[in-house]
């Protein structure tokens, strides 16, 4: 299997370089490659930069607000933002906790 052989099956597909659009092509350049690479910290960034990018930001816009402030896409609890040992109850920002999307209030339950 030769690397010419590799660009033949992927031209015209979705992960030929050539037929991405400029949102792919920049998320491609904006997203952080971390060093040492692993795929964990590198799909952090992935959804740090979406995140972003659904507030609005652009990649040269995200690049300035990541050396101002400190990018969170969030976690799944809370326990997860606290550093360890915990410290005590004052929170200066609030966390940002991601809601399993499947959930049901405990009062609509009673109504039915």
């Amino acid at each position: 299997f030769t690397v010419e052989e590799f660009f033949n099956f992927v031209k015209g597909t979705e992960y030929d370089p050539e037929c991405w659009t400029i949102d792919q092509l920049e998320e491609f350049y904006y997203v952080p490659k971390p060093v040492p690479f692993t795929v964990a910290l590198y799909l952090r960034n992935l959804v740090a930069y979406r995140t972003l990018r659904k507030l609005g930001f652009r990649g040269p816009q995200q690049t300035e607000a990541a050396k101002n402030y400190n990018i969170s896409a969030g976690e799944a609890t809370l326990d997860w933002l606290n550093p360890s040992p915990a410290p005590f109850h004052t929170y200066e920002e609030a966390c940002i906790i991601k809601e399993a999307p499947g959930f049901v209030a405990e009062e609509e339950d009673a109504d039915e």
